[in-house]
């Protein structure tokens, strides 16, 4: 193996332990810019895009962050999307 190979090797492997914790924190970043006024579109998505850093895609988070915008502060209506949109994701991802 070169040493350009090794270099471009992660150092430290994915695992699916920091994976869904940067999920879950993610997501509870998505709550708190549904329940509060905490952050702007364009906060929310550099603030994800900072956490998941090259995990973040857009197409992944678009739904949910559309969601809320057309929700027009109505939490109730958001807040169940959680779940499913999360699961659509990790289906998406597994294919």
């Amino acid at each position: 193996m070169s040493d350009n190979a090794l270099e471009s090797q992660p150092t430290t492997p994915p695992n699916d332990f920091q994976n869904a914790s940067l999920l879950k924190s993610a997501w509870n970043l998505v709550h708190d810019f549904v329940s509060t006024d905490k952050y702007t579109l364009p906060g929310i998505e550099q603030t994800l895009q900072n956490l998941l850093g090259n995990q973040y895609a857009d197409a992944d988070w678009h739904s949910a962050l559309m969601a809320v915008m057309n929700a027009e502060n109505d939490v109730g209506k958001v807040l169940p999307l959680k779940l499913p949109l999360f699961n659509s994701s990790r289906q998406q991802r597994s294919c």
